[in-house]
């Protein structure tokens, strides 16, 4: 029965609540009536029976008195009206018999002095009568005798017998009135107790159902309070079959699920980032958490693609770095060799110089210097073209190097938006994600690296072509200068007779050659340090690949 009523839904335990106290509200009222109405019982018969007997005894008495004194005036004056005095006595007589009536028939208690007071009151009529008698005949002297005497003597028998039945119905108003007294007090106490009992069970209904509602809404409202703060795990313990027992059960349904998924949430974000990219969630997710399962999905997705991207970048950069370190390698290689071949070529303008200052003492000698020195002419036009070859590799290679690095800044770059991406998002999960978050800003901090080597390359680079484009110049002068110097070497061969004439240009242009050519020496020198700076940065930059790679093997796709 306890858990019936505490099952009941909270609108029929109101209806149940408002029913028992119309029901007692009900017995007090039908009580209260019942109680109302014997009292009005009592009192009725309280005022029809002793207190109307006191009141006809009282007018029986008065009656009788006014009998007598009419009697007494009748036989004892002769100015009075006797015919309204003797219909007076018969009015009054009349009173007395009905008086004498209700007594004999409503009378309770003291009969037998009723009865007495009838048989006493039927011996007064004979003296009454013979008093009529005499005063119808005249004779008012025996009239006033018998008034006198036999009148007077029963008249004082029943009005003494009067005195004791109003004293007996003054008892019995008396006893009747503490009997009703009583009854209204026993009434009042009824009452009061019946209010008690419903005060009493007012107040227990009410503290029952104000605990059976508030209690289980505060633990709703504790248990609210608590996932707002972000507490799953609720102390609820209500269980009922009500609407706040479903209530309650929902709660709880509610704090399991939000549990279940935070929890798988929190294990997908350990997951991604202890570096597990693969990690699929086995939790099914309902409603708008729908969503939620698709976007751990999708970071996962997101991620395994990014960091594939991240390693195709990486090995890209790697072998770009791998190529144009070889590159500058090779150019370092070439630099050196052509530093050699100036190095010797200037020995071989400073033996010109010195020979065109022997060939005036040695005229018959400058043929065979002639052809020597054409010889030498042919062989440095010779290494200038290789050298004018090897400046303008040098020169497309530097656009090639400019062109990757430009693709190493761009996969630097993608790289450090998806590391600040995958910084947020583990800023997002919070602790979980700090583990992810660290590996993001490392990978973030090899970008910024990356990209600050690839900008200094490529500065290096510009470097390098500024000084080839130079060279090149220089180059091309030099280039005609030989040519000039090939020509004047055919035109010394057949002008032996100007010879004289000639040495001292080819003097000052031997001078001019060997200035071009220790600025070659140097450009070629400088172009030697540029291809090793650039062979530097390149195994650098490789290197920084390979970390990143390595980094990023970490992660499990």
């Amino acid at each position: 029965m306890k858990d019936w009523i505490k099952n009941l839904k909270i609108g029929k335990k109101l209806m149940a609540a408002f029913a028992i106290i119309i029901i007692l509200y009900s017995i007090t009222m039908i009580t209260a009536g019942t109680n109302i109405k014997s009292l009005a019982k009592s009192t009725e018969d309280l005022y029809n029976g002793p207190f109307a007997n006191v009141e006809n005894s009282q007018e029986i008495r008065y009656d009788l008195e006014c009998n007598r004194r009419n009697l007494l005036l009748l036989s004892d004056s002769t100015d009075i009206d006797e015919d309204a005095k003797l219909a007076d006595i018969n009015d009054r007589l009349s009173q007395i018999d009905d008086g004498l009536e209700k007594l004999s028939t409503g009378y309770i208690s003291g009969q037998g002095k009723v009865d007495q007071l009838l048989i006493e009151y039927e011996k007064l009529a004979a003296p009454r009568a013979k008093i009529i008698d005499y005063l119808e005949k005249g004779n008012k002297q025996k009239a006033l005798e018998i008034c006198l005497t036999e009148y007077e003597e029963q008249s004082g028998i029943v009005t003494d017998l009067l005195k004791d039945v109003v004293e007996a119905a003054s008892i019995d108003a008396e006893e009747t009135l503490a009997s009703v007294q009583n009854q209204a007090a026993g009434v009042l106490l009824v009452l009061i107790i019946i209010s008690v009992i419903c005060i009493f069970a007012t107040i227990i209904l009410c503290i029952t159902m104000t605990r059976s509602i508030v209690n289980p809404i505060k633990e709703l409202k504790n248990a609210s309070a608590s996932i707002a703060n972000g507490e799953l795990d609720i102390q609820l313990s209500y269980t009922n079959k009500n609407e706040l027992g479903q209530l309650c059960e929902d709660i709880r349904n509610t704090a399991a699920a939000l549990s279940l998924y935070v929890t798988e949430i929190r294990k997908g974000m350990e997951a991604l980032g202890n570096g597990k990219l693969n990690y699929h969630s086995d939790v099914k997710f309902v409603g708008d958490f729908v969503a939620v399962g698709n976007t751990m999905n999708e970071i996962g997705a997101l991620l395994r693609d990014a960091m594939g991207q991240i390693t195709n970048s990486a090995e890209q950069v790697s072998s770009g770095a791998e190529q144009v370190s070889s590159g500058a390698q090779v150019l370092a290689q070439g630099a050196s060799e052509q530093a050699g071949s100036i190095e010797e070529l200037a020995v071989s303008i400073n033996e010109i110089a010195e020979n065109a200052k022997e060939s005036a003492e040695k005229s018959e000698k400058s043929s065979e210097l002639t052809e020597k020195v054409s010889k030498k002419i042919y062989d440095s036009n010779d290494q200038m073209t290789i050298l004018t070859e090897s400046i303008y590799e040098i020169k497309e290679n530097s656009k090639e190097i400019t062109s990757i690095l430009k693709e190493i800044e761009n996969i630097a770059f993608q790289t450090n938006i998806l590391a600040l991406n995958a910084s947020v998002e583990a800023a997002r999960a919070g602790e979980a994600g700090r583990g992810f978050s660290v590996v993001a800003g490392e990978v973030r901090r090899l970008a910024t690296k990356t990209t600050e080597a690839a900008k200094m390359t490529a500065e290096l680079i510009d470097r390098n072509a500024n000084v080839v484009n130079k060279g090149i110049t220089i180059v091309n002068e030099t280039a005609d200068g030989l040519t000039k110097s090939v020509e004047g070497a055919k035109t010394a061969t057949k002008m032996v007779n100007e010879i004289a004439e000639t040495f001292t240009q080819q003097a000052n242009a031997i001078v001019q050659i060997r200035r071009n050519v220790e600025m070659i020496s140097d450009i070629v020198q400088g172009n030697s340090a540029t291809s090793q700076e650039s062979a530097a940065a390149s195994e650098e930059l490789s290197a920084q690949a390979q970390l990143l790679k390595s980094l990023v093997e970490q992660f499990e796709i």
